[in-house]
């Protein structure tokens, strides 16, 4: 039983390690990856509406 509780606070040490790496990397990928989705609805939703500011 001893060696059963041991494994699976070290799974919870290992799933708290990842969080804490996630979250330490979350400002980057926050920085990295929303200009991207920025850029995407920048060049995907404009043309219909700017077309429409244009048009009217």
């Amino acid at each position: 039983m001893g060696s059963i509780e041991r494994m699976r606070s070290h799974k919870q040490q290992k799933c708290d390690r990842l969080k804490e790496r996630m979250r330490s990397l979350k400002p980057k990928n926050a920085i990295g990856r929303r200009p991207r989705y920025a850029i995407a609805y920048k060049y995907s939703i404009p043309p219909t509406m700017s077309s429409g500011v244009y048009t009217s």
